[in-house]
């Protein structure tokens, strides 16, 4: 998915969790997650094309799927992680 697919389901999702539970910091956190989830693609960018990262080669590779290989070991499951973390350190509030 493009980045402006993220932000565009991002923004409606964060509108509507808004709405419904009044909270900015819920509706933040949807969407900055839901921007950047893809950002464990950086791994695959670095092992397919090495160093240095240019974000605009990055993003390139991402729309023109140009992987040879993907890992989908932190697929998404690393914000669930980073999410859990800040909810805890801040008491769940």
């Amino acid at each position: 998915m493009r980045l402006h697919h993220h932000t565009a389901i991002s923004l409606t999702i964060s509108g509507l969790l808004y709405m419904t539970f009044r909270s900015w910091e819920l509706a933040a956190a949807n969407l900055i997650t839901g921007i950047f989830i893809d950002l464990d693609h950086i791994f695959d960018y670095l092992y397919a094309h090495g160093r240095p990262l240019k974000m605009k080669d990055f993003f390139q590779v991402c729309n023109n799927c140009q992987f040879d290989k993907i890992f989908l070991f932190l697929h998404g499951w690393a914000w669930v992680a980073l999410i859990g973390t800040a909810a805890w350190l801040t008491d769940w509030n």
